[in-house]
């Protein structure tokens, strides 16, 4: 899995980082918290093309996410275009003779008043044209 996580982040994020402020919730364990999601964008030199790379912490629960559309002056698509590493559970992983368990996959995310939903547990790369 961690060969896919370092693959993707390497072959999909862009050249540019874009500042973003995502609004998040708190995903809290014992007497630690950190932010459910880590969200980071970049863009092409020209500011045409952007990728959204999100993390979600969350081991159970898929979490909703805001595009800011309006900010990349994009209008708000039906649907984007995503690469998702997850697998069937946290727990999940890749070994000998189980080597697919947890892989990359393309996939199209429905986008409703501007939010994508991200599943639980998984790396997302959205693509923004």
């Amino acid at each position: 899995m961690i060969y896919y996580a370092l693959q993707m982040y390497s072959n999909c994020l862009l050249p540019y980082v874009v500042p973003t402020e995502e609004h998040v919730g708190t995903l809290t364990h014992g007497d630690k918290s950190t932010g459910i999601l880590d969200v980071v964008l970049t863009s092409d030199e020209e500011g045409k093309k952007f990728v959204y790379a999100i993390a979600n912490k969350d081991p159970e629960n898929s979490q909703s996410l805001s595009l800011d559309f309006k900010g990349l002056g994009k209008k708000v698509p039906k649907k984007v275009q995503a690469r998702i590493l997850s697998g069937k559970s946290a727990d999940d992983y890749n070994d000998i003779g189980s080597e697919d368990r947890v892989k990359p996959y393309d996939t199209n995310l429905a986008v409703k008043d501007g939010t994508v939903t991200i599943p639980a547990h998984s790396v997302t790369f959205i693509t923004i044209e």
